[in-house]
C-alpha cells in the first residue's frame, strides 16, 4: 500500500473508529495509547516494520469523497412546540410582512423531523451535558458543580467529562431576543421586541426557532411582527459576495473614489490572483463599470438608494452607484428649491393665495400620507410617495412662479410667499426621515425649524402626552384592530379565490356541455376511452384495430380517464344511462383534471408572488374562450397539459427534482415537441448548477417511464412502438403533416395569439419592465413561450392547439404586469382611473368575444348534430337491425361511439364504397361542398335505389359583419352564416 499521513492535521480528519480493529488486534498491549493520535502514529510504524508500507508520499490533494463517521448527537423533539406554533400563526396572532412566506414558514413547522443540536466545531456554547466515566450515563446539568450533585452514590468520585460537541448556531440565536430581555435574571412577561426583521431565506432557520425556543424559556412569544426582506443581489443579479468584488463600500458613496484608487485596492486585497483576472473585479471590468470613478454623493443620497429598492421583494436587485447619483441630483433640486424661497421670505404676507399656489398647500395633504406607509413598515412606498410629490411640488414653483419674480409682480410675491411657508416646512421635515442631514440642514437656514414641526404636528394629529402604560395600550389596541383587518382583508381574498375558481369549473363545465363532440383529431382518444369502458378486454373490437389511424397514439391518457370515471360508469350501467352522458363525464373528468392542476398552480403563484397576481391570472383564464375549451378535449395536447402545469408549479416552487420528473412524463408520453419549451428552462438550470442531477433524473425517469408505457402501448397496437418516436418521423423526418394545411411562418403570432389571448397579448410582453417581483423568473416565463412559438412556427402545419401550454404563462406574464401597475404610485396615483377604465372595457370585449366564440363551436359540429337527431326522429327503429354509412366528412365533424347510442345499429366509416355496396344500407350520411351538385348526384346515383333526402344539418362557416342602419355610430355586428362545405346529408331509403 501506499500511504502519506499529515500527522499535524489528521487527527482533525480521521476517525478513531476506523482503526478500532487495527488497535485491538496489534497495538491492545501499549499503554501509552492515550490519544487518537498516538494510535495512528503507532499503527503506522508497526504497519512500517512489517513491510506492509511500498512508499511513503504526501498527498496534495485528495480527490476521493469524505465519507460520514455515526455519532452519538444530541437531538430537540420538534413535534408539539411545532404544533403549538401552527396553532398561534392560524389564529392570526403573528403579523408577516409580506404574508406570502406565511405558507413557507407552514411548511417548515409541518416538517416535523427532530432538531439535532450538536455541531462539531470548535468554537460555540458548549452543549452543557457530562458524561459519567464509571456508570456511562450523561447527565444535563448548567456547571459541573451541578452535574456532580446529580451523581448517585456509587459515582461519587467518578470523572465527568462534558461533551466536546457545541449547540447548533442557529439555537445559540435563537435566544437573542429574550438575552435583550435580561433572560435569565428578569423574568420575561411579554414581547420584548416590537418588529423582527430578517431574510426569507432563514425564516424557518431562525425565526421559527427563535418563536418555538422562547416560547418554551418565558412562556411568551418574543415578537408579533415580522417584516421579510428578499436576497440583496447586484445589477447582474448575482449574489453579494466578496469573492466576486460586487460589494459596494458605502464609503466610496459617501466621500467618492478615484478609478485609481479602486484598481490600486483591488491589487492589494486578499483576493486569489485568478479571480483578479478572471473575475469582474479585474481592471478591465472596473474601467468599463467606473470609468471616472464614484462621483461623492454624501449620506443622504447613499440612503436615497437604498430606500429605491422594496425590501420585501423575493429578490432585491440593487445598483448603488447609479441610485446614488439620481439621489444626489433630486437633493440638488431640493437644495436649489430653497435657495429659490429664501430670496422669497422676506416679503410681507398680506395678499390672498391664488389657484396656483392652493395646488402647493393641496399636495401636503397628499404628502402625509406617507406616514401610513412607514407606520406599516412600507419605507418604499412612503418614500416614493414623499419624492413624487416633492417633484410635483418643485415643478408646481419653478413654473408657475418664476415669471413674478422676475416680473418683480409684488402681490404674487406676497402669496407666494405664504404657499412656500406652508408649503416647504412640512416637506423638508418629513423628508427628515428618509433624507436627515441636507433636511435639517435647509431648514437651520432657512429658520423654519421649529414651524415646520408645528406645522406636520397640526398636519399629522399630534397625540397628546402619555404615560408609558398608555402609549402601550394604544398600540395594542392599534395591532389588535391592524390584525383584525388584515384578516377581513385576507378573507376577502380568499372569497374572490374561491369565486375565481367556481367560475372557472363552471364555465370548464359549460363548454363541455355545449360542444360536447369531438372532431377527428380526438378521435382515437375518445374511442380509446368508449373501448375501455364498454368492451374492456375485447381487444379485436377495439376502434383503433378498424381505423388505426395516420400516427399510433399512447393508450396511458385514456386508460387514466376510464379507470378515474369507472365508479360513476358502474352506476351509470346500473340506471341505464345512455352513452352520450358517459361521454360528458368522460370529458367532464379529464377537463377538471387539467383545472384542478392549473388551480394549484395558481395558488402555487399566490404563494410566491402574492395575492393580486393569482388573481389578474385567473381572470385572464376565465375571459378568454379557447384555454378553458381545450380542457376537456380529449387531445394528445390535453393530456399533456395536465404535467406541464404540474412541472411550471414545481419550477415556480423551485422543486427542480420534480419538475423535471412532470417535465419528462409530458415529452416521452404525450408530446415530445414540449421538448422545445422546457429545454430553454432546462438549460436555465443548468446554468446555476443543476446540470448533473437533471440529465441523471432524466435518463432514470425516462427509462422507467418507457419501461411502462412502450410495453402497454406495443400490447395495444400488436407491435413495437413508441408513439412519440413514430410522430417525430412522420411530422420531421417525412415531412407530412403539411398535407393537412399550410399556415405562413407567422401565423401563431398574428392569428392564434390574438384569437386566444385576446388583449392580454398586446399586455403579456410589457412584464419584461415589471422587475419589482422577481425579474429572473419573469424573463424565464415569458422567453421559453415564445422560444416555443417562433421554433414550432417552422413546422407548416400549424393549429392553435400545438402552443396552448404557452397560454397559462403568457398570462401569467400579464398578471406581473398588472401588478406592477397596481403597485408603481405614478401609475397609481395619476392613471389608475384609465387604468381601471381600460381593464373593465377591455374585459367585457373579451367576454363579448369569448360568447361569440362559444357560439360558434356550437354550431361546428354538424356531423354529431346529424347522427344524434337521427337517431332521436327514428327511436322506434332502435331494436331493429339498420345500417348506416358514415361518411369521412361527418365522422370527422363530432360522430364517435359515444353518439353511436343503439347497439343493435351498425355504424359504417368504410370510405370509397361502390354504388352498389351503398344501396344495401338504410341511412347515407354525406358532407358536401356543393348543394347544386349533390342534387344532382341524388338523382342520377342514388335515387335508383330508392335513396331519398331524409334530413339536413347546416354546418358553421364564418363571422361576417354587417351593417346596422339604426345604430350610426357602430355600423357592424357579428352574424354566422351556413357553411356549405359541411353540410351533412342524411338520406333514408
Amino acid at each position: 500500500m501506499s500511504c502519506s499521513l499529515d500527522w499535524e492535521q489528521l487527527f482533525y480528519t480521521m476517525d478513531e473508529l476506523i482503526f478500532s480493529g487495527m488497535l485491538s488486534g496489534m497495538c491492545w498491549n501499549k499503554t501509552f495509547l492515550k490519544n487518537f493520535s498516538n494510535a495512528v502514529k503507532t499503527a503506522f510504524c508497526q504497519l512500517y516494520e512489517l513491510g506492509l508500507i511500498k512508499r511513503e508520499t504526501r498527498l496534495i490533494q485528495s480527490f476521493n469523497e469524505t465519507e460520514p463517521s455515526m455519532k452519538e448527537q444530541w437531538f430537540l423533539q420538534m413535534t408539539e412546540i411545532n404544533k403549538e406554533l401552527l396553532e398561534y400563526l392560524e389564529n392570526g396572532n403573528l403579523n408577516l410582512d409580506p404574508n406570502s412566506v406565511r405558507g413557507n414558514l407552514i411548511e417548515f413547522l409541518k416538517f416535523e423531523e427532530p432538531w439535532c443540536l450538536s455541531r462539531q466545531l470548535i468554537w460555540g456554547h458548549k452543549i452543557p451535558a457530562y458524561f459519567v466515566e464509571n456508570s456511562k450515563r450523561w447527565i444535563v446539568a448548567l456547571t459541573e458543580e451541578d452535574a456532580r450533585k446529580q451523581l448517585e452514590p456509587s459515582e461519587i468520585g467518578s470523572k465527568l467529562i462534558q461533551d466536546s460537541d457545541v449547540l447548533d448556531t442557529w439555537f445559540s440565536s435563537s435566544l437573542i431576543p429574550i438575552i435583550i430581555g435580561g433572560w435569565p435574571k428578569n423574568i420575561i412577561s411579554k414581547n420584548v421586541i416590537n418588529l423582527m426583521e430578517t431574510g426569507h431565506d432563514i425564516i424557518g432557520f431562525w425565526v421559527a426557532r427563535m418563536l418555538v425556543i422562547c416560547k418554551r424559556l418565558t412562556g411568551h412569544y418574543p415578537f408579533s411582527n415580522v417584516l421579510i426582506h428578499g436576497l440583496i443581489r447586484d445589477s447582474q443579479n448575482r449574489k453579494m459576495s466578496k469573492s466576486l468584488g460586487n460589494v459596494v463600500d458605502p464609503m466610496d458613496i459617501i466621500n467618492g473614489i478615484k478609478l485609481e484608487q479602486m484598481i490600486n485596492r483591488m491589487k492589494n486585497s486578499n483576493l486569489p490572483v485568478e479571480d483578479m483576472v478572471f473575475s469582474e473585479t479585474s481592471e478591465k471590468d472596473l474601467r468599463k463599470r467606473f470609468p471616472n470613478g464614484i462621483i461623492a454623493c454624501g449620506s443622504d443620497a447613499l440612503r436615497f438608494s437604498m430606500l429605491r429598492h422594496d425590501v420585501t421583494d423575493f429578490e432585491i436587485q440593487i445598483d448603488i452607484p447609479r441610485f446614488a447619483d439620481e439621489g444626489r441630483r433630486f437633493c440638488n433640486k431640493i437644495w436649489n428649491m430653497c435657495k429659490y424661497c429664501e430670496r422669497i421670505f422676506n416679503a410681507y404676507k398680506n395678499c390672498l393665495i391664488e389657484e396656483e399656489e392652493e395646488g402647493g398647500i393641496n399636495g401636503i395633504n397628499y404628502e402625509v400620507k406617507f406616514n401610513e406607509n412607514v407606520r406599516d413598515f412600507k419605507i418604499r412606498q412612503g418614500f416614493k410617495r414623499k419624492t413624487l410629490s416633492n417633484y410635483s411640488i418643485i415643478l408646481l414653483f419653478y413654473e408657475s412662479t418664476k415669471s413674478s419674480l422676475w416680473n418683480l409682480d409684488i402681490k404674487r410675491i406676497l402669496a407666494i410667499n405664504d404657499t412656500l411657508v406652508e408649503t416647504i416646512c412640512v416637506v423638508l421635515t418629513l423628508l427628515k426621515t428618509f433624507l436627515p442631514f441636507v433636511s435639517s440642514f435647509l431648514l437651520d437656514c432657512l429658520n423654519l425649524n421649529d414651524e415646520g414641526e408645528r406645522r406636520c404636528k397640526y398636519l399629522l394629529n399630534e397625540l397628546p402626552k402619555l404615560t408609558d402604560e398608555e402609549y402601550l395600550k394604544i398600540g395594542e389596541n392599534f395591532f389588535k384592530k391592524n390584525c383584525f383587518l388584515n384578516n377581513k382583508f385576507q378573507l376577502l381574498l380568499l372569497l374572490m379565490i374561491r369565486v375565481t375558481e367556481l367560475f372557472l369549473i363552471i364555465a370548464l363545465v359549460t363548454h363541455t356541455f355545449l360542444t360536447l363532440y369531438t372532431k377527428v383529431e380526438e378521435s382515437f382518444n375518445t374511442q380509446a376511452i368508449h373501448d375501455f369502458l364498454y368492451l374492456r378486454n375485447n381487444w379485436t373490437k377495439y376502434d383503433h384495430r378498424e381505423f388505426p389511424g395516420v400516427v399510433p397514439r399512447t393508450f396511458v391518457g385514456p386508460l387514466a380517464i376510464a379507470s378515474l370515471m369507472s365508479p360513476i360508469f358502474v352506476l351509470a350501467q346500473y340506471f341505464g344511462i345512455n352513452k352520450l352522458w358517459m361521454f360528458f363525464t368522460a370529458r367532464t373528468t379529464l377537463g377538471l383534471c387539467n383545472l384542478f392542476a392549473f388551480c394549484n398552480f395558481c395558488r402555487c403563484v399566490e404563494k410566491r408572488f402574492g395575492n393580486r397576481v393569482a388573481l389578474y391570472l385567473r381572470l385572464f383564464t376565465l375571459s378568454q374562450f379557447h384555454f378553458l375549451f381545450y380542457l376537456s378535449r380529449p387531445l394528445p395536447n390535453t393530456f399533456a397539459m395536465f404535467f406541464v402545469l404540474i412541472a411550471f408549479q414545481k419550477w415556480i416552487e423551485n422543486k427542480i427534482i420534480f419538475f423535471t420528473f412532470y417535465a419528462t412524463i409530458a415529452i416521452f408520453l404525450f408530446r415530445i415537441e414540449l421538448i422545445l419549451l422546457f429545454g430553454p428552462i432546462i438549460l436555465t438550470i443548468i446554468y446555476i448548477g443543476f446540470c448533473t442531477l437533471c440529465c441523471v433524473l432524466c435518463k432514470f425517469k425516462k427509462k422507467k417511464i418507457k419501461r411502462f408505457s412502450i410495453p402497454f402501448d406495443s400490447f395495444m397496437w400488436g407491435r413495437p412502438v413508441w408513439p412519440e418516436l413514430e410522430v417525430i418521423e412522420f411530422n420531421i423526418v417525412k415531412n407530412k403533416s403539411h398535407e393537412y394545411g399550410v399556415m405562413p411562418f407567422w401565423w401563431y403570432f398574428t392569428s392564434a395569439l390574438p384569437r386566444s389571448l385576446l388583449l392580454t397579448a398586446l399586455i403579456a410582453p410589457l412584464s419584461i419592465f415589471a422587475w419589482q417581483k422577481d425579474q429572473k423568473l419573469i424573463i424565464q416565463t415569458i422567453i421559453p413561450a415564445f422560444i416555443f412559438i417562433f421554433l414550432y412556427s417552422f413546422l407548416p402545419h400549424k393549429e392553435l392547439r400545438f402552443i396552448m401550454y404557452t397560454i397559462p404563462l403568457l398570462n401569467l406574464s400579464a398578471a406581473f404586469f398588472c401588478d406592477f401597475v397596481y403597485m408603481e404610485t405614478f401609475f397609481y396615483e395619476y392613471f389608475l382611473p384609465y387604468t381601471f377604465t381600460f381593464i373593465i372595457s377591455s374585459y367585457i370585449y373579451k367576454l363579448f368575444l369569448t360568447i361569440q366564440f362559444v357560439n360558434v363551436s356550437t354550431r361546428n359540429y354538424p356531423g354529431g348534430d346529424s347522427l344524434l337527431e337521427l337517431q332521436f326522429q327514428t327511436r322506434n327503429l332502435s331494436n331493429k337491425p339498420i345500417r348506416v354509412h358514415i361518411d369521412n366528412y361527418s365522422a370527422q365533424t363530432g360522430i364517435s361511439r359515444f353518439v353511436q347510442l343503439y347497439d343493435a345499429w351498425e355504424y359504417n366509416k368504410t370510405e370509397d364504397l361502390s354504388l352498389e355496396e351503398l344501396q344495401s344500407f338504410d341511412f347515407l350520411m354525406f358532407g358536401v361542398d356543393n348543394l347544386n351538385q349533390f342534387y344532382n348526384d341524388l338523382k342520377s346515383n342514388y335515387m335508383p335505389f330508392k335513396h331519398e333526402e331524409f334530413m339536413r344539418i347546416d354546418g358553421f362557416d364564418k363571422i361576417i359583419w354587417q351593417e346596422v342602419p339604426f345604430l350610426e355610430w357602430y355600423t357592424t355586428f357579428i352574424k354566422s352564416v351556413p357553411y356549405p362545405i359541411f353540410n351533412v346529408k342524411v338520406v333514408h331509403y
